[in-house]
C-alpha cells in the first residue's frame, strides 16, 4: 500500500509542479502573485474539451467516452489538443499582461493584486456561462497500460506525466541558464532598473514569462483532465492553493524549488490520505489530508521563510 501511495503522490506532485512553475516564474520577475494563473490553467482544460467536442472525439456531454479510434489516432489528437491548449493559454497570458498588468506597472501592489483577482474571476465566470457549470467528462487520449513496480500499479499515463514534468524542468533550466533570454530574465529578476539601463527590454522579458508560464499551464491542464477524467470551470480553484503552497515551500522564484515543493506536498497529501483513517480508526477521514499542506506551509514559514531552495528576499529598487 505504501508503494502505491508513493507513486500516486509523485504523480500528484508532478501535476502540482507544472502549475506552480507559472506562479514562480512570474513572481521571480515581477515580485507579484499572478492570481489569475489558476484560471488560465482552467481555461486550457475547457478549451481542450471544446476542441475535442468540435473534432467529434467525445460522444457525450458529461461522460468521457470517445469514438472508436486507433492508438496512433489518439496520440495525434493528444498532441494536437495539447499544443492548441498551450497556445491558447499563452495568448491568454499575453493578453493578461498587456491589458491588466502593464498599465499598472507603476501602481501599488494592491492594485495589481486586485486586477489579477478580477481577471481570474472574469475567466471563471465566462467559463461557467459557456460550459453550463457542469463537469465535463474528459477522455483518455493515450494508450492505457498498467505495470507493476515494487508491488505498486503504475499506469502509462502516470509515467508519461512524470516524463513530461522532468522534460519541462530541464527545458526551463536550459532556457534560464543557457540562453540570452534566460540571462535577461535573471537580470530583470535581480534588478529591473539596472537591467533596463544595460539595454534589456524589460517589457519583452515580462511578456516571455507570461507566455512560458501559461503555456506550461495549458499542457498541465490536459494532463490533469485526463488523469482525473473531467474538466470543470472550478478546477482552477481546486489546485491553485496547493500549487501556490508548493511554490512557497520550495522557494518562490526557484524553478527546481517549485518542483521539489510540489513533490513533497503531493507525497504528504497522498500518504496522509491513505493512512489517516487507519491510524485514527476512522475518526479522521482521508478528506482531512489537505491539512498537511497548511502544516507544511507553516513549518516552512516558521523555520525557513525563503523556502527550501530560495534565497532571502531582497528589496527592489
Amino acid at each position: 500500500m505504501l508503494a502505491q501511495q508513493i507513486v500516486n503522490g509523485l504523480v500528484s506532485g508532478c501535476i502540482i509542479a507544472l502549475i506552480a512553475l507559472g506562479y514562480t516564474m512570474v513572481y521571480g520577475v515581477m515580485r507579484m502573485i499572478n492570481f489569475a494563473h489558476a484560471s488560465i490553467f482552467m481555461s486550457g482544460s475547457m478549451f481542450a474539451w471544446f476542441m475535442l467536442k468540435g473534432l467529434h472525439v467525445i460522444e457525450g456531454q458529461l461522460t468521457s467516452e470517445t469514438v472508436e479510434m486507433s492508438s496512433t489516432s489518439k496520440i495525434l489528437v493528444f498532441l494536437l489538443v495539447s499544443v492548441a491548449a498551450a497556445a491558447f493559454c499563452a495568448l491568454l497570458g499575453l493578453a493578461l499582461e498587456r491589458l491588466a498588468y502593464r498599465p499598472l506597472q507603476n501602481a501599488s501592489r494592491l492594485s495589481v493584486v486586485i486586477a489579477a483577482m478580477a481577471a481570474g474571476m472574469t475567466m471563471d465566470n465566462v467559463a461557467m456561462l459557456v460550459s453550463g457549470g457542469s463537469a465535463k467528462g474528459f477522455p483518455m487520449l493515450l494508450p492505457s497500460k498498467t505495470f507493476t513496480v515494487a508491488g505498486a500499479n503504475v499506469t502509462s499515463l502516470q509515467i508519461f506525466i512524470g516524463g513530461i514534468t522532468i522534460g519541462i524542468l530541464l527545458l526551463l533550466t536550459f532556457i534560464v541558464h543557457r540562453t540570452y533570454m534566460g540571462r535577461a530574465i535573471r537580470a530583470v529578476s535581480e534588478d529591473r532598473a539596472a537591467a533596463s539601463l544595460m539595454g534589456v527590454n524589460v517589457n519583452r522579458v515580462i511578456q516571455v514569462v507570461f507566455i512560458l508560464g501559461p503555456a506550461i499551464a495549458g499542457i498541465s491542464a490536459v494532463l490533469y483532465s485526463m488523469y482525473y477524467g473531467q474538466s470543470v470551470y472550478s478546477m482552477g480553484s481546486q489546485v491553485a492553493t496547493r500549487a501556490w503552497i508548493a511554490a512557497v515551500v520550495g522557494g518562490i522564484g526557484s524553478i527546481r524549488g517549485s518542483v521539489a515543493g510540489a513533490m513533497l506536498l503531493g507525497l504528504m497529501e497522498t500518504i496522509g490520505s491513505g493512512y489517516l483513517p487507519l491510524l485514527t480508526n476512522g475518526v479522521i477521514g482521508s478528506e482531512y489530508s489537505k491539512v498537511f499542506a497548511l502544516i507544511l506551509l507553516m513549518l516552512v514559514l516558521l523555520f525557513r521563510p525563503q523556502g527550501l531552495f530560495g534565497e532571502p528576499i531582497k528589496g527592489r529598487s
